[in-house]
């Protein structure tokens, strides 16, 4: 069964190539605060045709979205409607007009933050230690409708146990259009799932991938023929070659998943992904294209380390919004077993200024480790799914109010069980999300304490961040 989804995903693949070429479009950063205010946009009804479980968007597709919600305004709260006001002129007609440009410097931002012992989770794999300033920028270039390049830079100054500063390029790629894909080539973070705190196969968690290869299907579509009955449709398949400093230098990393949403009010999406190949490992392109399983209690040189599942996001009515998310380590009669779940409920807009989330999430005691492929589902050293890794449940709750139509204010509590550890982990945070505009620039200060109790041991984290959008 599995084989006959793979052959069709690729032939849909194939088919869109075939298509009339599209522009292609940047990619909008996956920690940008717009997922959070499109996810809320949707939740409302003021959005009926976003796929959510495919991210990074585009700033085409972002400004689509935007245009949807300006139609259904008066659904939105006063908090909502002053984001859409302040978002719609920097995505509106894909943010730039004409066929190329160069903007070297773009949303600019600084931060300070304090660790005092854990970093905490998908921060894209940044080494925090102790005090630390960060300064960062976007740079892009648009060579012509079907070709741009993108990076992002960041300028650190940390003081942990000595002190150093560093510059690193975050994120780099260049992306050419294929018909109706996008070919990405470079180093870019993918996130895949519908959750809040964390997802299964791929996060925030890890640092962007390097030599990362994506071909994407970058704004939804109708299929033609008796697939249209799918609704709008996305997929999207990448291949990155992991680092040398692990138990199997250079291993592959391939994901393939595709999104549809039959129905406005249902997002249903179907994902895989296998660590295969690395030193001394046989690979082929078979074996990456169709993830072909093996027997785990007969290890073979071709064997990999696989995961595959599906998620779901259901809007009841509106301003309440559930999903979930779920997939299986290994192989049992050609379906995934040993399964992990993630689940959700949120609630928008109550009474106009009030928010509610929540989630809990079950990692058995089988994954991200592997018996061929012993440094695990990590890269460089840190889990590329769910931040709390094996053998864990955890539960997050949040609430928050919107002080003003610019002023928000949020409290989070994490309860978290480490089976394997014999401990339990307590986390309070705190929020504020404030925008204001400098002359004609749109700013946001972000403010964020938590305190991480601990069975033997306490932790804090604050971050303060300014990000002014140029």
């Amino acid at each position: 069964m599995l084989r006959h989804i793979k052959i069709a995903f690729f032939t849909l693949i194939f088919s869109l190539w075939l298509g009339v070429a599209l522009a292609v479009s940047f990619n909008v950063s996956a920690e940008d605060e717009v997922y959070n205010i499109l996810e809320e946009m949707e939740a409302v009804g003021a959005i009926d045709s976003q796929i959510y479980g495919i991210k990074p968007f585009t700033v085409s597709e972002v400004g689509r979205l935007l245009e949807e919600a300006m139609e259904k305004k008066d659904l939105l709260s006063p908090y909502l409607k002053a984001r859409l006001n302040a978002l719609w002129p920097r995505y509106k007609n894909g943010a730039y007009s004409g066929p190329s440009y160069l903007k070297p410097l773009e949303n600019p931002y600084i931060a300070f933050s304090y660790v005092n012992k854990f970093p905490p989770e998908n921060i894209r794999g940044r080494a925090l230690k102790k005090n630390n300033l960060v300064f960062g920028f976007e740079s892009k270039c648009k060579i012509s409708s079907f070709f741009l390049l993108h990076s992002q830079f960041e300028f650190a100054n940390l003081e942990g146990n000595g002190h150093s500063t560093k510059g690193r390029f975050l994120m780099g790629y260049g992306k050419i259009g294929l018909g109706k894909l996008a070919l990405e080539a470079g180093v870019d973070s993918v996130w895949w799932g519908q959750a809040y705190t964390g997802t299964l196969l791929t996060s925030l968690n890890p640092p962007p991938y390097n030599r990362l290869i994506k071909l994407e299907l970058e704004n939804p579509v109708l299929l033609p023929w008796v697939f249209n009955r799918l609704g709008l449709f996305k997929c999207s398949f990448f291949l990155s070659r992991l680092e040398d400093k692990r138990h199997i230098p250079h291993p592959w990393l391939v994901g393939m998943k595709i999104n549809f949403k039959p129905f406005p009010f249902l997002e249903i999406g179907i994902n895989r992904s296998i660590m295969c190949g690395g030193k001394g490992r046989k690979t082929s392109l078979s074996k990456i294209l169709w993830a072909k399983g093996e027997n785990p209690y007969s290890p073979s040189k071709t064997e990999g380390d696989q995961k595959a599942g599906f998620d779901i996001r259901l809007r009841p009515f509106n301003h309440v919004v559930l999903y979930w998310e779920g997939a299986g380590e290994d192989e049992a009669g050609n379906f995934p077993s040993h399964w992990a779940h993630i689940v959700g409920v949120g609630a928008v807009g109550l009474l106009d200024k009030w928010g509610l989330r929540f989630e809990q999430a079950h990692i058995s005691r089988w994954w991200y480790e592997h018996h061929v492929y012993k440094s695990g589902y990590r890269f460089r050293g840190r889990l590329i799914g769910y931040y709390t890794g094996r053998s864990t449940d955890s539960y997050f709750g949040e609430i928050s109010y919107d002080i003003n139509q610019n002023t928000r204010f949020s409290g989070s509590y994490w309860y978290e069980k480490y089976d394997l550890l014999n401990e339990t982990v307590r986390r309070y945070q705190l929020g504020l999300i404030y925008h204001f505009n400098c002359r004609q620039w749109p700013l946001i200060l972000r403010a964020r304490y938590r305190f991480s109790d601990f069975d033997k041991a306490n932790d804090h984290y604050l971050l303060l961040q300014l990000q002014i959008n140029i």
